[in-house]
């Protein structure tokens, strides 16, 4: 519909990307910075791919990230962060 509007992870998903991670606004870059060194390392731990899903690492980072940060009572640090697909 021309009405709604579409965010970036939605179009690489819709354009064929089966699973996405993106933000639905902007990000401090070190939070991103270290949000996606986390998922990219949990789903690489022991060179295993495949173990965890993105979704369930992506989970897993923000979980971590949240209770090691002092501002993780502010939820424009944290909750932007969304995986899209299966």
């Amino acid at each position: 519909m021309l009405d709604e509007s579409v965010n970036l992870a939605a179009a690489l998903h819709f354009a064929g990307w089966r699973r996405v991670i993106g933000t639905l606004w902007s990000v401090w870059d070190a939070d991103a910075a270290q949000i996606t060194a986390d998922v990219y390392a949990r789903l690489t731990r022991n060179a295993d791919l495949g173990t965890l899903s993105p979704a369930q690492a992506l989970h897993a980072t923000l979980r971590n990230y949240r209770r090691r940060h002092y501002y993780a009572d502010q939820p424009s640090r944290w909750a932007q962060f969304l995986h899209i697909g299966p």
